[in-house]
């Protein structure tokens, strides 16, 4: 899979989500790769008593605070919603890749080693 983007974001869970709108608000192309074709995988595999360990108010990503409503410390279900809504919020959308042993993202040859990624591949 070849890619054409100022960066790459490996993941779609709450790093790559912010990391993701930032960029978009600076006008920066990206792809979010992602090894499953849903945001916050990881969350949705825990146990069902999991909560945030850090209160919502320094825990909501940039741009979209959690619920009011929501208790102190949300539930394992309630920050998938959010990462749900907070994708479809900021239209970013994870291209989903299979991982498989030996696969890795690196820059074409001849690509500059510092500042936007052009013509990045991903490889399986």
């Amino acid at each position: 899979m070849a890619l054409d983007a100022d960066a790459v974001i490996i993941g779609a869970s709450a790093a790559g989500l912010a990391t993701a709108a930032c960029l978009k608000q600076t006008g920066r192309s990206f792809e979010i790769l992602e090894a499953t074709e849903v945001v916050g995988n990881t969350w949705r595999h825990h146990y069902d008593r999991l909560h945030l360990h850090t209160p919502k108010s320094g825990s909501a990503l940039p741009g979209l605070k959690m619920p009011r409503e929501w208790p102190r410390y949300p539930a394992r279900d309630q920050v998938v919603d959010y990462l749900q809504h907070y994708r479809a919020r900021h239209g970013s959308a994870p291209a989903t890749t299979r991982r498989s042993p030996g696969s890795s993202v690196a820059r074409e040859p001849g690509s500059p080693p510092a500042g936007p990624v052009s013509g990045a591949r991903a490889t399986s």
